[in-house]
C-alpha cells in the first residue's frame, strides 16, 4: 500500500483526479483486499486487539499526502475551508472520514462510484469563491 500511495502522490494531476488517486490508493487497496478474503471480517477483528504500529506509517504518509494537497489546494486558490469553518487540517481530515463511508458499499463498482462522489461533494463545500 505505501508504494500505491507514494505512486498517488507522485502524479500530475488536477486536484480532484489527485485526491481521488490517493483515496484510491489507501481505500482501494483495504475495500479489495476485503473483499479477496472470506475470513477478513476474522482479521478486521481481531485486529482491534492487535497493536496498530505495522499500520501507522502508511496511515501517517495517508494523511500528511492528503493534507499537502489540501494545503495546494488552498495556495492555489482552488479551496477555502475557513469559509465553512474549517483550517486546512480539518479540512483534511473531513475529507479522509467522508471517504471511509463509501467502504460500506456492497460491491468494488458501487465502492469506487460512491468514493467519487464522495470526493465531488466534498470538494464542492471547500471551493473558493470566485
Amino acid at each position: 500500500m505505501t508504494e500505491s500511495l507514494e505512486e498517488a502522490d507522485a502524479l500530475d494531476l488536477p486536484l480532484e483526479e489527485k485526491l481521488n488517486a490517493l483515496m484510491e490508493a489507501k481505500f482501494g487497496f483495504a475495500y479489495s483486499w476485503v473483499l479477496s478474503s472470506p475470513h477478513a471480517a476474522e482479521l478486521i477483528d481481531s485486529s482491534s486487539r492487535l497493536p496498530s504500529a505495522p499500520f501507522e506509517k502508511v496511515t501517517a504518509q495517508f494523511h500528511d499526502a492528503v493534507f499537502e494537497l489540501v494545503r495546494k489546494g488552498i495556495e492555489s486558490g482552488e479551496l477555502d475551508p475557513a469559509l465553512v469553518g474549517l483550517s486546512d487540517r480539518d479540512a483534511s481530515e473531513a475529507l479522509i472520514a467522508a471517504a471511509c463511508g463509501a467502504e460500506k458499499a456492497p460491491n468494488e463498482e458501487t465502492f469506487r462510484n460512491q468514493l467519487a462522489a464522495i470526493i465531488k461533494l466534498t470538494l464542492r463545500g471547500l471551493r473558493a469563491k470566485t
